[in-house]
C-alpha cells in the first residue's frame, strides 16, 4: 500500500468512528427515552412491554365489539 491508500484508509476508518459514536448516542437517546416514558430499560423490556400492551387492546377491541353488538341489538 503506499501513502494515498493509507491515507484514504484512514479518512475510512475515522468515518465509520464517527458513524459509530453517531449510532452509539441516539441508541442511548432511545433507551432514555423508553426508560422515562415506558419505564423500561432494554430493547427486551421494550418488546415485553408492546406485547402486553398490544394484547390490552386486543382485549379492549374485544369489548368494544360486544357493546356495539348489545347496542345494535336493542336498537
Amino acid at each position: 500500500m503506499d501513502t494515498d491508500e493509507l491515507m484514504a484508509l484512514k479518512k475510512r476508518i475515522d468515518a465509520a468512528k464517527t458513524e459509530v459514536a453517531e449510532f452509539e448516542g441516539k441508541k442511548k437517546h432511545v433507551l432514555q427515552e423508553l426508560k422515562d416514558d415506558w419505564n423500561v430499560s432494554t430493547i427486551p423490556q421494550a418488546k415485553k412491554k408492546l406485547g402486553e400492551m398490544r394484547k390490552n387492546v386486543n382485549k379492549l377491541e374485544d369489548e368494544l365489539d360486544e357493546l356495539v353488538t348489545k347496542i345494535e341489538a336493542a336498537i
